[in-house]
């Protein structure tokens, strides 16, 4: 039997695991020291420097969104943050460190589009254009806050049916292409059987119409995974050189290439982390789950989600041609229950080449120093907000850089 058959055969083995049919029971992911543990070390992420940006008075730290814009054009380079607190999308010359502008977001009017509440989230599209989703609508504005159109993306029984909503966020971001929008989803985590659900909208915005794929894998219908659905979570990347997204839930440990143009998706080999082995369900039978959890269910639940560990955001470094995951790790009980190690999160990015071989693993400082919502990748270096750094000095947001280092002898 040929090498190829033989990897053609692997993956269709994988790809039935991973999108087969309804099971319940134990954990279907078996872990693997080969790409965990096991691997060929030669890269690592370096703290280098900071990253300072002047705010204002009326600007905190408070930021529900990052979006980088490049223009083609005239090459400049746009940072810009969702923030709550002043009701508007703020507007940054990413290499002057100086204000552009301030988009209002109105709340009332013919140009509302509702007060900020979570999931919420935008997406720089041109110098005068800007997507921004809130609501259960995606928003098409200017930079004056004019609303130029709209397009509803979520039905009033989304949360128990099997129709997509959207999750976007950061680390979940809008990604747009040639008039396209696609937004990462989320919840339905009481809908039976899980594999039914479409993880992801595809939106044309000329014609408004909305198309769901990608189904939620399998994984899921092995037992229940929590109320607060913090491991359902599907966190996702662009490669602009592949033109493909690349995505990966919060309980698994493969990554999912989804080509932008065919739309076909293919599951990447195990892709583990040495911190860790299995990511367990809350409820191992699925069937013994509540569907109007009381205080006391969401309180173990949510308990468990933040001491077991999972996946969480994944990027793809340009520059570098590698991706990059991070890891939440694990915690003990007491460690949660203890008001002083409460938020005292640890984190680790793994590092992969641009087959999904991984290379490297870095633990990184802990959540009470840097905050792993305001994260992102831009020229080779990874930018991480540190509010340790911005409670003693609030005139600027910090974002610590880490550079890839890579080394046969690390």
């Amino acid at each position: 039997m040929n090498n190829r058959l033989i990897n053609s055969l692997r993956l269709l083995l994988l790809c039935s695991t991973i999108y087969g049919c309804s099971g319940s029971g134990d954990n279907p992911v078996e872990y693997k020291d080969e790409n965990a543990k096991s691997y060929k070390k030669n890269a690592t992420l370096e703290l280098t420097d900071s990253y300072l940006l002047p705010v204002d008075e009326n600007t905190d730290s408070k930021i529900y969104g990052i979006d980088i814009f490049k223009d083609k054009n005239d090459n400049t380079k746009t940072i810009s943050f969702l923030n709550p607190s002043s009701k508007s999308i703020l507007l940054f010359d990413f290499d002057k460190k100086a204000i552009i502008k301030k988009v209002p977001l109105f709340q009332e009017g013919r140009n509302s589009t509702g007060a900020i509440n979570l999931p919420s989230m935008h997406k720089v599209i041109s110098k005068d254009s800007i997507l921004f989703f809130n609501m259960d609508y995606l928003n098409v504005l200017n930079t004056n806050g004019d609303l130029l159109d709209r397009v509803q993306l979520v039905s009033e029984n989304s949360i128990v049916d099997n129709s997509p909503k959207p999750n976007p966020s950061t680390n979940s971001p809008i990604i747009y292409k040639n008039g396209t929008a696609y937004l990462l989803c989320a919840y339905n985590v009481y809908y039976s059987p899980q594999n039914e659900i479409k993880d992801l909208l595809k939106v044309n915005l000329a014609n408004k119409e909305i198309k769901p794929l990608f189904n939620r894998i399998n994984l899921y219908n092995y037992g229940f995974w929590g109320h607060n659905m913090n491991l359902y979570y599907l966190y996702g990347a662009q490669n602009s050189k592949e033109n493909s997204l690349v995505m990966g839930y919060a309980a698994d440990p493969h990554l999912y290439t989804f080509s932008l143009n065919d739309e076909k998706v293919t599951p990447s080999q195990f892709i583990g982390s040495e911190n860790f082995k299995s990511i367990d369900p809350f409820l191992s039978n699925k069937n013994d789950k509540t569907l109007n959890p009381s205080h006391d269910d969401m309180a173990k639940s949510a308990e468990y989600e933040l001491t077991n560990p999972s996946y969480y955001s994944v990027f793809y470094d340009d520059i570098n041609d590698v991706y990059v995951r991070l890891a939440y790790l694990p915690r003990t009980k007491s460690e949660y229950r203890d008001p002083l190690t409460r938020y005292k999160f640890k984190y680790s990015a793994i590092i992969m080449d641009n087959k999904f071989n991984k290379i490297g693993e870095t633990v990184l400082p802990d959540a009470t120093e840097l905050d792993y919502r305001m994260i992102f990748f831009d020229n080779g270096y990874m930018y991480v907000f540190n509010k340790k750094k911005y409670n003693e000095d609030n005139n600027n947001l910090y974002f610590d850089r880490y550079k890839l280092k890579k080394d046969a002898n690390i």
